[in-house]
Parts: C-alpha cells; structure tokens; sequence
C-alpha cells in the first residue's frame, strides 16, 4: 500500500526517477540525431556541443531523487516556510505582485519567432479593418480574431504603438491567467503545498507553456480559459464550487478555439459523477469504455472526412494518392513522437507508469481520471489533424493537452507512489528548465528559428512535391520574403513548388519577382512567361511581360501578349490600356486610340488613360485634342500626382495650341521638380521664348 492508499506493483519503487532520467537522456541523444527524426527534443543543437553534454550530464545526475535527498528536505522546508510566510501577507497584494512580475517575465521573454504557426498571418489579420477579411477565417476561432482585431482597432489610435506590442501584451496577460489557473487547479487536486509545486513545475515542463510568453498566435487564452474550466470542474468534485461557472467558461473558450471543446465534456462529466454537489457517494464511471469510446469516433470521424472526400484538415485512416501524409505513415507517427516529447514529457512519464504498474481503478480518484479523459479527447484532435504548415511549425496547434496531460502524470504519479513527494522537486525543478530553457532561447531569436526550421522543413513530407503539389513549400517561401525579407533562402522553396505538378501562376509569379529582385532577370522572365501561359488574362502578368518585350523593341510580341489578354480578359481597363502603348509604339495609331478610349470607358476616372490617349494623339499631331486629356487627366490626379514625363507632355501640348500661359506655369513646375537640370529648363525657356516671340510678332 502507498501513503496516498493504492494498492501497488512495488517491484520498481524508484521508477519515476528512472523516467525522468529517461527525459534527459532522449534530450542527449537529440544532440547527435538527425534534425528530421528529433525536431521535438534537439533543441540544445542550437548551443555549442561541449557545453550542452555538460549541461545535460549534470541534468542526469540531478534527476535522480535519491541522490539529492538533502537538497530535496531544504527545499520542501523552504516550500513550507514559504507557503507561511504568503499566508500571513495580504492576498490581494501577492496576488498583484506575483501576477506583475509574471506579467513582466512573459513579454520580455516574448516568443519572436513569428514563423512559427500563423504568427505572421494573425499580424496582417489584427491590421486588417473588419471588412476585408472573409467569414471563412473565423470558423475554427471567432472569439479569438474577434476580440484581437477589435482590442488593436481601438487601442492603437489610442496609444500609439504597434500591433505587434499589443498583441503581445494580450497574450502575456494570457499567460498570466493560465499561471493562476494552474494554480488553482493544483489546489483543487491536492491540499499539499509541496505537491501542489510538484504539479506546477510538471505542467512547466512542457513546450506548451511557450504559449504563456506573448506567443504570436490565436491560442494562449484559449489555454487558459480551458485551464480555468477544468480547474472549476474538478472544484466541483472536491464540493468547492458550483459548476454553472465551469459551464460558462467552457462555451468561451470553444469560441477562441474549437480544440477547447472537450472542457464542455469535462463540465459534462463533472455533473454526471456528482449531480447533486457535495455528494458524498459519487457516480461511478466507466472511464474505460468513454476512453474506448472516444477513440473509436476519432477514427469513425476520419474515416467519414475520407468517404465524404474532404481532406485537408483531417488525416486520412489510409493511404491516398498526392497525400501520402496518412495516419500511420512514418513520418506521422515520428512527428507525434516529437510533439509528445515537445509539450508533455511528463504526461509521457505518467503513460509508462500507467502502463508499467498495477494500480485498481478504484484506488485512483475520479479527478484523476478526469484528467486523463479530457487529455486523450484533446490528444485525439491532434492526432488526427492534418498540420498544414508541417508539424515543427504546427506544433503550437498541436500543443493543447500539454498541460492537462502533464498534470495528470504528475497526478498519477502522486497517487500511485510509495516515494515521498519532496524527493522529486528538485528532479522535476531541472527537467522543466532543460526543456524549456532552449526551446525559450530559440523563440526569442527569429533568425536562430527561421535557420533551424529551414533545416528540418526542407525534409519535411508536407514541403515535398509529391504533397499537394508543394503548396507549403509556397506558404514558407511567401512567409521569409513578405514578413523577413529574406529572398535568398526563400528560392529553393519557390523552385520546389513550380516544380510540382500543376503547381499555380502565382507560384511561378512569385519566384518571378524574387528573381528580379535579386537582379537575375533572365530566370525572373522565364517564370513570369510561366506565369502568363497558365494565366493569359491576368493584367499583372500581362503588363510585366508585355513591358520587358517593350524594352526590349520586340514589338510584335507584346502585340501577342497583350492581344491574348484582351481576348481572354477583354473587361481589363489595364491590358486594353497597354494594348494602346503596344500600338502606339508599332505606329498603329487609329488602333491605339480604339484601345485607349475603350480604357477610359472602362474606368473614366484613371488619369493615367487620359495621359495615354493624350500622348496619341500628340504622336499623330491633333495638339488640340491631346490638350483636351492632357488637362482631363492632371484635374482627375492632381498635381502632386503628375510627374516631370506628365508636365512635359502637358508643356508640349500648350505650347503646339498656343497656350503660352499654361506652358508658362508647366516650366515653373518643372523647374521645381528638377532644380539641378540647368540646361534642360533653359531649353524649356528657349523653346517657351520662341514661341512667345513668334505669337507677338503675328500679333
């Protein structure tokens, strides 16, 4: 029999030290494996190899509990000279002292790392007025984008500052009020301070918590409002509170995520074993077949998305074509590994001693099993989603039972063991910090994390051409050259997804642009001619090819590429305009003038259109009517937006009309554009002078 009254196997009585030995040695072999296989616990790769073994082996050894017995009975006296010393200060006061200090240690150690998840996207989202984003985006976590977008909209006018801090601070403030509900779900599973610890540095043992530092993304109060319901469910069943509260805050965090659901059930179950409160002879359940239960619809539910042909979101059961990416493949069972090691070595912990020993069901109480439930519910959404963006950059989507799982190992662990608790502070203390210290570090360092993530993303299944036609490669290529302006390592990625099959115009337009900016323009107008012949109506990739054949005098063909356009986009205002330059430039006039004025038909009031036919009809000496749009098109820009190229043409034309007061004001404009082109406005002077001379002496 144990201390807590379980009947035991005892025939491994140190197992739990053993484990978390276990923990640390997983973390030395991620030292030498390839990144590929240890995404989840390679994380001291990022430090110099010397000084990570030392780290590590010095880990080893203090891990184990019997080994540091003395420093364990200090730091449970310290823990209960502690927990006086608190109990006799104001609550109020603790409590805002602790929760500013938390507050402070949460945004300064933010995580930066934005590549990671949408950390990006949820920027441009909060940025993005109400109106502009699709419904479509709010399915999964509308509360979340709501209260984000409207929390930036009213207070960045207000304050000044950007986005980037605000959301920060939002979901530091997150982390704030996980941390309390750790706390309080921690005193509503044991009345035992040094226990009551133990579960608190278990639950911070997990990557998981990487969300409580202003974590970029949807999710940290997502966490801590599912904390918050358990913690009031299991309240409920030690008699400490009503659960109308638990209901409450369940449906709340559903709405700033779906994968918070299973708090509902939690609530659910809580009201089932005791349905009248306080009642001291519970309703016994069977855990073992709800457990069953729920793995059975997991897979009933994966199998309907496969026959109902919706893929995507979810994993299929079986091997498909172009989604080799299954269930049970490899990689996948590899990449859940990781993420179990990632957010919950001490659920894992649990795992193994659940498996290994022979506890009665009856000996272990409902709490624990509650937890347990809850965990697998959240674990089965993970199990079975589909990470898009890849699993090592998913992980944060995948991480929601972390800290539940992690509190139930703990928890089973207490109330299965003969060991005393205080024994394993000290152990528990130091796996928290080498999983969590590193994976820390490497968040707060973008350019450490985009490097990492670009040697193990380049292996990944999900970036390969054979998967859904590389559409990740895309997305992560997009990511390094719109948010971290880094086009150089952004190319390899681009180049593998053009060269999957079927792969899109705006693939191949993209690396077009990327190439051109890094000045190798033969390969960028190789890709934008891609683009074009996949998409010969789209007005970007039209003007951009139509343009460089301009450059280059090859005039028959833009007159293809644009005529093309026309045919497939005839409602484009844009190609019918640079129909119009194609035939200017070949001397087709009444051509161009047909296509010019079918532009400004089109959209009357762009000033540019008038400028063109403006210019036409200058080419074919009709000053009278380039006049005409010449004028119509500076009244529609404005003059700020008129150019040197656009008072010159506007100087001609007043000048061939004989309106030398209009010409007058275009030199004055001109000379202040260009106040270093001496010998150009002075032959503007010239050639105004003339013509004045030449009108007086008609006169």
């Amino acid at each position: 029999m144990s201390q807590n009254g379980n009947q035991i196997n005892n025939s491994h009585p140190n197992l739990f030290g053993w484990l978390l030995s276990g923990l640390v040695a997983i973390q030395i072999g991620g030292l030498f494996l390839p990144v590929q296989f240890s995404w989840g616990f390679n994380y001291w790769q990022l430090f110099p190899l010397p000084i990570s073994l030392v780290i590590l082996i010095l880990a080893l050894i203090m891990v184990q509990p019997l080994g540091f017995r003395q420093l364990s009975h200090a730091v449970e006296r310290l823990v209960s000279n502690l927990s006086k010393a608190i109990g006799r200060q104001n609550r109020t006061f603790v409590f805002l002292i602790v929760s500013l200090i938390l507050l402070a240690l949460f945004y300064f150690f933010r995580s930066r790392a934005y590549i990671y998840g949408d950390g990006f996207l949820v920027l441009e989202v909060v940025e993005t007025p109400f109106e502009y984003w699709p419904l479509s985006e709010y399915f999964m976590k509308p509360l979340s984008m709501l209260s984000l977008r409207a929390i930036v909209y009213y207070l960045q006018p207000v304050l000044q500052i950007s986005p980037v801090i605000i959301v920060g601070v939002i979901n530091a403030l997150a982390g704030v009020a996980g941390f309390w509900a750790i706390l309080h779900l921690a005193r509503s599973l044991t009345e035992d301070p040094v226990e009551r610890l133990l579960l608190l540095f278990g639950s911070l043992a997990g990557g998981g918590v990487i969300m409580f530092f202003g974590y970029m993304e949807y999710y940290p109060w997502a966490i801590s409002l599912m904390l918050w319901s358990l913690s009031l469910s299991v309240g409920y069943l030690k008699g400490n509170h009503r659960l109308w509260p638990a209901w409450l805050i369940a449906i709340i965090a559903t709405g700033f995520h779906f994968f918070t659901s299973p708090a509902i059930i939690a609530a659910a179950l809580a009201a089932w074993i005791n349905p009248h409160h306080k009642n001291k002879s519970p309703r016994p359940v069977p855990w073992g077949k709800i457990n069953l239960s729920l793995i059975a619809l997991s897979i009933l539910a994966a199998a309907g998305f496969q026959l109902l042909k919706i893929q995507g979101p979810i994993l299929s059961p079986w091997p498909i074509t172009d989604h080799n990416y299954w269930v049970l493949n490899p990689n996948h069972l590899l990449d859940i590994f990781n993420e179990l090691i990632l957010v919950a070595p001490i659920g894992l912990v649990g795992l193994t001693l659940f498996i290994s020993r022979k506890v009665k069901a009856t000996a272990v109480k409902p709490t624990t099993n509650l937890l347990f439930t809850i965990s697998l519910f959240i674990f089965l959404l993970t199990f079975w989603i589909n990470p898009e963006l890849g699993a090592v950059r998913d992980w944060d989507l995948l991480s929601f039972f972390s800290i539940p799982f992690s509190l139930w190992g703990i928890l089973y662990w207490l109330r299965s063991s003969e060991t005393k608790a205080s024994s394993s502070l000290v152990p528990l203390l130091v796996i928290s910090l080498i999983y969590i210290v590193p994976n820390l570090y490497e968040k707060n360092h973008p350019d450490i994390a985009v490097n990492r993530l670009d040697n193990i993303l380049w292996l990944d299944p999900h970036y390969q051409t054979d998967y859904r036609q590389a559409y990740n490669a895309y997305h992560l290529a997009t990511a390094l050259i719109s948010d971290m302006d880094l086009k150089e390592p952004s190319l390899r990625y681009l180049r593998r997804a053009a060269a999957a099959e079927n792969s899109s115009a705006r693939t191949d337009a993209t690396l077009a642009y990327t190439y051109y900016h890094l000045d190798q323009t033969d390969s960028a107008f190789v890709y934008f001619n891609r683009a074009l012949s996949k998409d010969p109506g789209n007005e970007e990739y039209v003007n951009v090819m139509a343009q460089y054949e301009l450059d280059h005098q090859n005039y028959d063909k833009a007159l293809a590429i644009t005529r093309q356009g026309v045919e497939v986009n005839p409602g484009s205002d844009r190609i019918n305009d640079l129909m119009a330059l194609v035939y200017a430039n070949l001397k087709e006039y009444d051509s161009a003038l047909i296509y010019g004025r079918r532009a400004t038909e089109l959209t009357p009031d762009n000033w540019q259109f008038e400028m063109q036919l403006g210019r036409i009809h200058g080419l074919m000496l009709q000053f009278d009517s380039a006049y005409q749009h010449v004028t119509q098109a500076l009244k529609l820009a404005g003059p700020d937006k008129f150019k040197k190229r656009d008072y010159l043409a506007f100087f001609a034309c007043s000048i061939a009309t004989g309106r030398l007061e209009q010409a007058h004001r275009a030199i004055q404009i001109i000379e202040r554009l260009q106040p270093k082109a001496v010998e150009e406005n002075r032959s503007l002077r010239e050639t105004y002078q003339r013509a004045l001379n030449s009108q007086d002496q008609n006169q």
